[in-house]
């Protein structure tokens, strides 16, 4: 009796704890979402620096007020980029897939670790699956890439914002935050940034496409020209 009293004891200390601190099953990011990019800021020291993205995330690099220019390179995801001071021009990488890469910026030296994205408002599907969710469910359809994808094909009555600039266009969706709404890029990465801003932003019925209209137009399911 003793020790079953103690383990309801702990259950409950760590359940008040949980509601206390506002515990959330989403395990966050680094950095900030800008222009459909993640920024992380890099810090001048000798110690090993550790950041976390989301697979899918676009990330640039903000380096330290006494850097003008670095290179950065990621052995593991045979990556060389050039970094400078000016957010707006300087180059960034695609974070592909899960896992911890290391980097090396000059003398910095860190990993970023990239996970899946996980939130109790979003959702994966395949092609078939998405198929299935527009016609029961008539979702608003998000297209995140650029006019020149979207001319080239895209799925019917899909809008087009591209990520890049959706922060700033959200206003023309506030209708649909409370509806279902399904996201899509070329391969299923533009497409989980941009579900992670509109679900920031309040959307609550996010379904992403995983691997984009690349997947779908393969499987022969319907594009428009």
């Amino acid at each position: 009796m003793r020790f079953t009293s103690v383990l309801l004891f702990i259950s409950s200390v760590v359940l008040l704890s949980s509601v206390g601190s506002g515990f959330s099953s989403e395990i966050k990011a680094d950095g900030e979402i800008r222009n459909g990019y993640r920024i992380l800021t890099l810090q001048n020291t000798s110690e090993f620096q550790g950041f976390q993205v989301y697979r899918g995330d676009y990330i640039k690099f903000r380096l330290p007020e006494q850097f003008d220019k670095t290179e950065i390179v990621f052995p593991g995801l045979n990556e060389r980029k050039t970094l400078i001071n000016d957010l707006e021009t300087s180059e960034y990488i695609k974070m592909k897939k899960t896992g911890e890469f290391l980097f090396e910026a000059g003398r910095l030296k860190g990993s970023v670790t990239v996970i899946e994205y996980r939130q109790s408002s979003y959702n994966t599907a395949t092609a078939k699956e998405a198929l299935d969710f527009i016609r029961q469910k008539r979702p608003l359809i998000l297209d995140a890439r650029t006019p020149g994808e979207y001319k080239a094909g895209h799925l019917e009555k899909a809008v087009l914002i591209p990520v890049q600039v959706l922060q700033s266009n959200l206003n023309r969706l506030d209708d649909y935050k409370d509806k279902p709404v399904l996201v899509y890029c070329a391969t299923g990465n533009r497409s989980t940034v941009a579900s992670k801003i509109m679900i920031d932003s309040g959307f609550k019925q996010i379904l992403n496409l995983r691997q984009g209209i690349v997947d779908w137009h393969k499987r022969g399911f319907p594009v428009v020209r």
